[in-house]
């Protein structure tokens, strides 16, 4: 499950996250059903025993619509 999303990142909760530096494929989609396939880097790692176990993905291949795209939904979640 996903509970943090960025620009530049994702926070996906899991109790077995990858060790970092693990490369990913990667799709999830937005608010709005829109899908985003992209690849993604671990590159930090909350363990099992904390209170959000889970890791830390950096996006490594967004296009620049799939930037914005990701954006447009996190200002449109804001405002809500």
């Amino acid at each position: 499950m996903a509970s943090n999303i960025s620009e530049s990142g994702i926070f996906i909760q899991t109790s077995e996250p990858l060790n970092p530096g693990t490369h990913l494929n990667m799709q999830f989609a937005l608010a709005d059903n829109e899908l985003i396939r992209t690849r993604g880097e671990v590159i930090w790692v909350n363990p099992i025993d904390e209170e959000e176990p889970g890791m830390g993905v950096k996006f490594l291949s967004l296009s620049l619509q799939q930037r914005h795209r990701i954006l447009a939904a996190i200002k449109k979640l804001a405002i809500l």
